[in-house]
């Protein structure tokens, strides 16, 4: 097309509903979450408090992130690795505030496990200790990575994909016998 030319789009016609369907991010790598001593996620009542537009912002980031092969996880996009397969990840709401989940590789099974939430501000993250943090809570998953972490929904959501069994997704009450998500703890 020309200089100063505008594209035309084709409408369908009159009355013809339009289905949109949203495509799925393909994916080489699986977002799991941290389970707590107790076995609940570390990330989702962080996350839950972020504002929407945030929380959109997330997705974008995860979209951005999940076919990425670890090595381009730096800026421009929304990650760094920040040494020893730790990882941050970056996003903002519209107030400005800078978030920041933090995690590591986990090579074996293709994961990158989110540990700990943050922010930064003036150029510092927040937690100060996030890299002794979040270098205890790798060691810990590692140690015993399928009773530690658990895939995340959040993130499944945000990448459009799915799990045939529910037991690969987090309960929040996950060790909890007393549940009301009819399902049986682990």
């Amino acid at each position: 097309m020309g200089k100063g030319k505008k594209r035309k789009l084709i409408a369908p016609p009159s009355g013809v509903p339009v289905t949109i369907v949203p495509l799925g991010v393909p994916s080489s790598w699986v977002f799991r979450c941290m389970l707590s001593n107790r076995g609940l996620c570390v990330i989702k009542p962080w996350l839950g408090q972020i504002p929407v537009a945030g929380q959109a912002d997330f997705d974008r980031s995860l979209q951005q992130l999940a076919p990425q092969p670890q090595q381009h996880w730096h800026k421009p996009a929304p990650a760094s690795t920040i040494g020893d397969n730790i990882f941050v990840i970056r996003f903002r709401d519209r107030q400005g505030t800078q978030h920041r989940t933090f995690g590591h590789f986990h090579s074996a099974d293709r994961s990158a496990v989110l540990t700990l939430d943050g922010y930064e501000k003036d150029d510092v993250y927040y937690p100060k200790n996030y890299a002794k943090t979040t270098g205890a809570n790798r060691t810990a998953c590692d140690a015993d990575h399928r009773a530690r972490t658990i895939r995340c929904r959040y993130a499944d959501a945000a990448l459009r994909t799915t799990q045939s069994s529910l037991e690969d997704y987090h309960f929040e009450c996950r060790d909890c016998p007393s549940c009301n998500d009819g399902h049986t703890p682990v």
